[in-house]
């Protein structure tokens, strides 16, 4: 973390009650309602950068402030993540009914990833050098595909200034200087690509106070062939949303846990005894992509058998061929057939450890709906009461307590699934309190 940085955050510690002040004044002095409009833009273009994400993707907001981005995202249906590293700021956010992590970019590690991160207004107080350092930090805090939206000042209209210490007149007032970095479009598009990122959308726009600005969306690749990704997207995901009860949600959930999984591997992050069936020793994305994207298929024709359904679906398209070899293409078979966490035998190869292990939901909410309309539709003789306290049974014999059939087949370190686990465990012990939550998560 630079000097400047350092000093800008100090200021910051002292000063954050100012920052809110002047953030008030300026609400006031163009109006609440116009506050409110350029608010919900800059929203609107967040929204259409995390667009290509999942459902209730996980969002890390980097340099939080009051939390009223990760608010809006959390109300647009993101699992949103608040966070800074200004104490003042933290506690702001949980006044506004957040519970924020302290998190410095620059200098901290977390041990989960995020299939978006959020950095509004945050990188304008970061040297060129920080910046690189940033997105490098940021690219392994994301999954493959994973997106960061952020900004960064302009310097076209700051006289060929490089950066400089400045403390706004009028509404942005502090009383202290802060450090401000500008860019050209080539040094960030430089700095960008350094980090591994490809640049979805970069457009210019100045603000009502004379401020340049380039907004940013950026990706991070998946490392799936375009061919093969593009022939996934058009002719075997909308064969999900044509299933009865089921969506491509949850195909494309297993497919970013897999291929996160696979990144990790390959980069010695998850250590593997055995890749005699990975090429040149090294997992290869596209098979995980396809793993994933057909191990559910078969669910159209019979639920009890869908992962030989599935697996016998793999062999006989016709096109797969074109992009992978006979041996490639029964590995990949086999791994669909073996990732159900009710077999009574473990994968047999690492493609169906990957799978198996990413086909674990992690979303505590989605495991007890999932449970519960299963349940309701086998017993629909039964009361009301008695179909709850069926589901508990049932989660608490997969997952509760770590001891349930899923929980034992977990085959590389996961921390999402073992968050996941912890409140299964809570959640599924006490009938009465299984009942109170129920009804509380359906109210």
């Amino acid at each position: 973390m630079s000097i400047e940085n350092a000093k800008t955050l100090e200021i910051y510690e002292k000063s954050f009650q100012s920052y809110f002040d002047g953030t008030d004044r300026r609400a006031k002095s163009i109006g609440e309602k116009i506050a409110v409009e350029k608010f919900n833009k800059e929203c609107q273009f967040w929204l259409d950068g995390f667009s290509a994400l999942p459902n209730a993707a996980t969002i890390l907001e980097i340099g939080s402030a009051n939390g009223a981005g990760a608010k809006a995202l959390i109300e647009h249906g993101y699992a949103a993540t608040a966070s800074d590293t200004v104490q003042g700021f933290l506690d702001e956010i949980k006044r506004n009914g957040l519970t924020p992590i302290k998190f410095n970019v620059l200098t901290d590690r977390l041990s989960r990833k995020y299939h978006g991160c959020l950095a509004w207004h945050v990188f304008v107080h970061f040297t060129k050098e920080d910046a690189k350092v940033a997105l490098l930090n940021i690219y392994d805090l994301l999954y493959p595909g994973g997106r960061l939206v952020f900004d960064v000042q302009n310097s076209s209209a700051k006289h060929n200034k490089d950066s400089e210490w400045i403390d706004y007149d009028g509404d942005y007032h502090m009383g202290a200087k802060r450090f401000f970095q500008y860019y050209t479009k080539d040094d960030i598009e430089y700095i960008i690509k350094n980090a591994g990122f490809n640049i979805v959308k970069l457009i210019e726009r100045e603000s009502d106070s004379g401020i340049n600005w380039f907004r940013l969306v950026v990706e991070k690749p998946n490392g799936v062939t375009p061919r093969i990704k593009k022939y996934i997207e058009d002719k075997i995901m909308p064969l999900y949303r044509t299933m009865a009860g089921h969506s491509d949600e949850h195909i494309r959930q297993v497919i970013w846990r897999g291929l996160n999984f696979a990144e990790q591997i390959n980069e010695g992050v998850i250590k593997v005894n055995n890749f005699a069936e990975c090429p040149e020793s090294k997992i290869n994305y596209d098979m995980v992509y396809v793993i994933a994207a057909f191990h559910d298929l078969g669910r159209s024709v019979d639920d009890a058998t869908h992962e030989k359904i599935s697996a016998k679906m793999l062999l006989e398209d016709q096109e797969l061929p074109k992009f992978f070899n006979p041996k490639q293409l029964n590995i990949m078979a086999e791994a669909i057939e073996d990732h159900r966490a009710s077999n009574n035998h473990d994968p047999r190869s690492i493609y169906g450890k990957i799978v198996s292990s990413a086909d674990r939901n992690t979303n505590v909410d989605v495991m007890l709906k999932r449970c519960y309309e299963a349940i309701r539709d086998e017993y629909s003789s039964e009361t009301e009461d008695e179909v709850i306290e069926i589901t508990r049974k049932v989660l608490r014999k997969k997952y509760g307590g770590k001891s349930g059939y899923a929980a034992k087949k977990i085959y590389f370190e996961d921390p999402d699934f073992e968050a996941a686990l912890d409140k299964m465990e809570l959640i599924t012990r006490d009938p009465v309190d299984f009942r109170k939550l129920y009804n509380n998560s359906t109210a």
